[in-house]
C-alpha cells in the first residue's frame, strides 16, 4: 500500500546514504517531467474512489483504493508545488 510514515528532504536522504557508506551517483529533480491531472479531474477521481471504497467487498480492494487515493493526494501536492519528485541513486564505492 501507499504509506509514508515520515518525509525527508533530499539532503537528509543523501546524508543518510553517505553515512551508510554509499556514494551518490546521481541526484535529479524529476518534478518537471510529471504531468499531474487537473484539479477538477483529481476531485472527480477522489469522489469515485470514496464511493468504491464504501462498496469494496474485501480488505485487499480497500487497500488498493487507499493506495490510489494516496497517489491522487500526491498529484494535488505536485500541482500546489508542495512536493518534489526526485531520483537519488547511490552505489557502493569501488
Amino acid at each position: 500500500g501507499w504509506h509514508a510514515p515520515a518525509l525527508a528532504s533530499a539532503a537528509e536522504i543523501a546524508a543518510t546514504l553517505v553515512r551508510c557508506g554509499l556514494v551518490i551517483a546521481a541526484d535529479r529533480d524529476l518534478t518537471g517531467e510529471l504531468r499531474p491531472r487537473t484539479l477538477r479531474r483529481i476531485a472527480r477521481l477522489e469522489a469515485v474512489n470514496r464511493l468504491l471504497h464504501r462498496l469494496a467487498p474485501t480488505a485487499a480492494l480497500e487497500a488498493l483504493l487507499d493506495s490510489y487515493r494516496g497517489g491522487l493526494a500526491l498529484e494535488r501536492l505536485y500541482r500546489a508545488s508542495l512536493m518534489r519528485y526526485r531520483l537519488i541513486l547511490a552505489e557502493r564505492p569501488p
